[in-house]
């Protein structure tokens, strides 16, 4: 049922924005300029976003177009930032690939270098990129591209955890990395599953199955290898409590973030920023993003409040 709920909830928004750019996309096309590079590189600089830096991006397109009724072109973006980094930068995205139900099930097998991914055009064209290096866990991959590629993907695969300590998530914190959300927030934030994989079966939430399951992968090189990773179990995961948004407002954590003149925004932190104050909140008082969606901790959130309205009075 809260599944259903949050199903009809995320309908809803979408059909609401989709009205809304057909009522305003007259306005909308006066109100923002079409895509420019020297406006992109100047809302980086503004947010703080520095030559060098190592960035884990995510990119919607979808979600400009429902904001500014632009088709914002990824290539070009993609192009001016990696120029704006620099050499020595490297950057991630999620590539988890098209067909995890099938590779789930064992019925196709996991290619690096052929299979495509699910994670969006940014990710893909990322894929496709010369010199751009894959992880080679069949569920949870990420691609990398630039200087530290190969130390951020490499062994992915070596770790049955995949958001553990030798996934390319846990690679680019150590590096100081950043997070680069493009037309989204923390929201689209998913290596914020670090946490779970960091208390491992000290979590309070049952994740994954008891054991990792085995599966046969391709390398870029197209050698098969074994690999073995835990997988969701569905009878478990948690469900109906996933409220990323109310759960960043409650971490600690310094962030920037600004819209440009093309109706883009543009949103950052540094990741073991978030990291730690995700550590802090879970061992000091047992939250996690799977409890702040749910009716028992907003009922616990609505009466705190009463009572410090009370006390106020």
């Amino acid at each position: 049922m809260r599944y259903i709920q949050t199903l009809a909830r995320g309908i809803s928004r979408q059909s609401i924005a989709k009205f809304r750019l057909k009522l305003f996309r007259p306005f909308l096309a006066q109100k923002y300029i079409d895509y420019d590079s020297e406006d992109f590189v100047e809302g980086l600089e503004r947010i703080g976003i520095l030559p060098g830096d190592p960035l884990f991006l995510m990119c919607s397109q979808d979600q400009i177009y429902l904001k500014t009724g632009k088709l914002v072109p990824v290539q070009s973006m993609l192009k001016d930032l990696m120029a704006y980094l620099g050499e020595e930068s490297t950057v991630m995205a999620l590539c988890f690939p098209v067909g995890r139900d099938q590779i789930s099930a064992k019925k196709k097998i996991f290619n690096a270098k052929k299979t495509a991914t699910e994670s969006g055009m940014l990710a893909e064209i990322l894929r496709r990129k010369k010199g751009s290096v894959r992880s080679l866990n069949p569920i949870f991959s990420a691609v990398s591209y630039g200087r530290k590629a190969h130390l951020f993907s490499d062994s992915h695969h070596l770790c049955p955890y995949p958001f553990g300590p030798l996934s390319p998530y846990y690679q680019m914190m150590s590096a100081g990395g950043k997070y680069l959300g493009i037309g989204v927030g923390f929201e689209a934030f998913t290596p914020c599953h670090m946490i779970e994989d960091h208390f491992k079966k000290r979590f309070k939430h049952t994740i994954y199955y008891e054991e990792p399951e085995e599966f046969t992968v391709q390398s870029s090189d197209g050698c098969e290898q074994q690999v073995s990773t835990f997988m969701r179990n569905p009878e478990t995961f948690p469900k109906g409590g996933y409220d990323p948004i109310y759960y960043f407002n409650l971490l600690d954590i310094s962030n920037s973030q600004t819209l440009t003149r093309s109706g883009v925004k543009l949103f950052t932190f540094k990741i073991q920023d978030f990291f730690d104050a995700a550590v802090h909140i879970y061992e000091s008082k047992r939250v996690t993003v799977w409890d702040t969606g749910s009716l028992i901790f907003n009922l616990s959130k609505a009466t705190k409040q009463l009572l410090r309205k009370a006390l106020k009075s």
